[in-house]
């Protein structure tokens, strides 16, 4: 194909490749050829990735010399086509990984910061190039330039923070000054912080110094709902930050004592990990006693937040009679699921409980077969041979009301409530053992276990609505 351009021949590579003709050494040499410059098949509608379908083709080694050759001499975009392909080889085949980790590892010194964000995005995911990166990952987050702390959402911050997160993740302690300075100037993102949380990070005084200056620096509720998405996106990042950095001091338990002065304003308007964070402190936390009464005793509250206080008072001052007394309020106003749960957790009987329980569990989320053949049946639609698909779609709007032919979003979120309403009922209903007999409170056959706990209790919205992200979804690197 001497004298056509380079799409066109690329085009005929991945032809080759994606219909498994033979494969030669020449093919490979044209492939080096086509994308020395860049990607030749922009706007490819016959593969999403034509690059890594000719990839996928080559054995290891005659990969690998492929791949350096374009990293070291092609431009920019070669070498992150490079990175990617290398990447993809890493996570779809383990014994790829001796193999490509060295150009994973180079990709971190490349000149281009594009280049650099695509490496350190796939060491983080690749322990062996990790490893072989240690040193220029320390060196990248050694001396960050002052963009990495200004824009959380700048290439430099996020190849500081990719780099951090591999550091974190292979145990190096050379993570620990830039994190401190970048917390401060806030320039960590939730990711950052739930790595240290899921690695089981032990506090330091100087760490928890940082913890503390920077929860002083947050306001202690988020921007007000009244102010349009950028205030939306304002208390996305307000939640997600305060949900780190209390988390981190529930996972320290009574170490971090020091930083009950900057977790009492947060009581009033966190529904996260602060109240759950002085809970784990435990007596030291005495000065929260007063903020942790107010939300208790507060009855326009809800009740999952009014027995969190309950239970954090009672791991502070030993006072267990107070949480009897809110299980028992809870379950006179109709929440027996809060309430059961707060008994399981402590171990209180829930005889009484346990026909609301039964209730609840025997309700209908919607979703059972027969359900949806009475919803059909009651909106009367027309016989199917009658319907054609003009007339199915005005059924389905007609029967759906307002949204062009889906539910409307609160009761979309009803149902998914009762859903789970149902299955926590379920799920309580087993863990309970026999009822007492004596006031001896009954032992769970199957306690319920503390991930279920918190992840029913845990806020999932900002405004009453929509769920609150963690942290950034990570796209496919080259993006």
């Amino acid at each position: 194909m001497a004298g056509r351009s380079s799409a066109v021949r690329a085009g005929a590579l991945w032809a080759i490749a994606a219909n498994g003709l033979p494969w030669s050494d020449a093919a490979s040499a044209a492939v080096i050829e086509c994308w020395m410059k860049g990607e030749p098949l922009k706007g490819w509608v016959w593969a999403d990735d034509p690059f890594g379908d000719i990839a996928a083709r080559i054995d290891g080694a005659s990969f690998s010399a492929l791949a350096r050759t374009l990293f070291d001499q092609g431009t920019a975009d070669s070498a992150r086509t490079a990175i990617d392909a290398a990447y993809e080889r890493c996570v779809r085949s383990r014994s790829a990984r001796a193999e490509s980790a060295p150009l994973l590892a180079a990709g971190i010194r490349h000149p281009d910061i594009g280049v650099r964000l695509t490496a350190a995005t796939a060491i983080r995911d690749v322990a062996e190039a990790a490893a072989e990166a240690v040193e220029s990952l320390a060196q990248q987050v050694a001396d960050p330039p002052p963009a990495a702390f200004e824009d959380v959402g700048s290439l430099e911050a996020r190849v500081f923070g990719a780099a951090l997160e591999a550091l974190i993740a292979l145990g190096d302690p050379r993570w620990r000054r830039p994190f401190m300075t970048a917390l401060v100037a806030g320039g960590i993102t939730a990711d950052a912080l739930n790595l240290l949380i899921d690695t089981g990070v032990t506090a330091d005084p100087e760490l928890l110094a940082a913890v503390r200056r920077r929860l002083a620096a947050l306001p202690p509720e988020g921007p007000a709902e009244s102010g349009g998405y950028d205030a939306y996106l304002g208390r996305m990042q307000w939640h997600n930050e305060v949900n780190g950095l209390t988390r981190l001091l529930h996972l320290w338990g009574p170490v971090a004592a020091g930083a009950v002065p900057e977790l009492v304003p947060l009581v009033l308007h966190d529904r996260g990990w602060t109240v759950r964070a002085l809970a784990a402190i435990g007596p030291a936390a005495s000065a929260a006693v007063p903020a942790l009464t107010l939300v208790r005793d507060d009855p326009e509250a809800p009740w999952g937040r009014r027995l969190d206080c309950a239970r954090a008072l009672a791991a502070i001052t030993g006072d267990t009679g107070q949480v009897s007394a809110r299980i028992a309020e809870a379950a006179a106003c109709g929440e027996p699921l809060p309430a059961a749960r707060t008994a399981v957790e402590h171990e209180l009987p829930i005889d009484n409980l346990l026909p609301a329980l039964r209730d609840v569990a025997a309700t209908s989320g919607g979703d059972d077969p027969s359900a949806i053949r009475r919803g059909r049946a009651a909106r009367g639609r027309r016989p199917a041979a009658a319907r054609t698909p003009g007339s199915r779609a005005v059924d389905r709007r007609a029967a759906a009301g307002p949204g062009r032919g889906r539910r409307p979003a609160a009761a979309r979120a009803s149902r998914t409530g009762q859903r789970r309403c149902r299955d926590t009922g379920r799920r309580l209903l087993r863990s309970a053992g026999p009822p007492g007999r004596g006031g001896t409170p009954p032992a769970p056959r199957h306690p319920a276990r503390p991930r279920d706990l918190e992840r029913e209790t845990a806020p999932a919205a900002v405004d009453g609505g929509g769920v609150v992200p963690s942290g950034l979804v990570r796209c496919p690197i080259s993006t």
